[in-house]
């Protein structure tokens, strides 16, 4: 790739950077060795500095270097924090993938390939540690392999699982919540229309909770437009775990919009 006046700029900032995390970065060998500056590369991005990180994820696209290695390592290590693994362990296991990506870099994406590197990485490491490699290696197989999720897609995951938790909360304790005389006079007036036409207690009763968590997310969607309870409902919608409760939340929501707006029918009104 011919090189640009921005294309050393980046590169030159880039190693002043890493000095602090990594001690000294020879740029001009970078340009030269692409060995050592997928080397480089990998050991800045498993740094704890975000804007290394981000630096050195766009070097590594500029100059089209480490890109799968880099990616595959920082989605593994993301793993061992999702995971709870201790300090230490992350710890030990970002300096003995840096040595396993050393002998990763250049080489073909199958098993043959993967076992020749791990049994150089393990020629050159102390007895003590083999075993840690062996593991570390056995575990990061599949992110290399590219047969992993992406660390976006584990972060994801995680939000929603925070997001499930605290759903879970508001859903045992939704009867126990306060709602303002606006919130509590449409959902009366909402259970007073499903009375109307005959819905049995059990289901209003289930029907006024489902109503009531819509009300509460509605608190971030002030203004009544059609979009911004389509909004809400669909902040709601994926927390629930059953496809039956996802699909009666469906039908709540739709019965329940009328009245959010209000336009009431008559007959509840009298």
């Amino acid at each position: 790739m011919p090189l640009t006046n921005r294309n050393l700029m980046d590169l030159s900032k880039f190693a002043m950077k890493a000095k602090k995390h990594i001690g000294l970065v020879r740029a001009t060998e970078m340009l030269h060795d692409q060995q050592y500056a997928c080397n480089v590369l990998v050991q800045a991005a498993l740094s704890n500095d975000n804007e290394l990180i981000n630096l050195t994820k766009k070097i590594s696209i500029e100059f089209d270097i480490g890109i799968h290695l880099i990616n595959s390592s920082e989605s593994y290590i993301n793993s061992l924090r999702v995971n709870s693994a201790s300090v230490d362990h992350v710890h030990a296991s970002k300096y003995f993938l840096i040595k396993l990506i050393d002998h990763l870099y250049g080489i073909k994406i199958d098993g043959t390939s993967y076992r020749q590197a791990v049994n150089e990485l393990l020629k050159n490491v102390d007895i003590k540690n083999r075993t840690f490699c062996i593991n570390l290696a056995r575990a990061f197989y599949k992110y290399w392999r590219g047969e992993t999720k992406s660390s976006d897609e584990i972060d994801g995951e995680q939000n929603l699982k925070v997001k499930k938790v605290e759903f879970l909360k508001l859903w045992k304790g939704i009867d126990n919540l306060f709602f303002s005389d606006a919130e509590n006079w449409t959902l009366i007036l909402y259970a007073s229309s499903m009375r109307e036409i005959g819905v049995p207690e059990k289901d209003i009763k289930t029907r006024q909770k489902i109503a009531k968590v819509i009300a509460v997310e509605l608190r971030n969607h002030v203004n009544k437009y059609e979009q911004n309870y389509r909004n809400a409902i669909n902040n709601i919608h994926h927390l629930f775990s059953s496809k039956e409760m996802k699909a009666f939340f469906l039908i709540v929501s739709r019965e329940y919009y009328t009245f959010w707006i209000g336009n009431i029918p008559k007959a509840i009104m009298n």
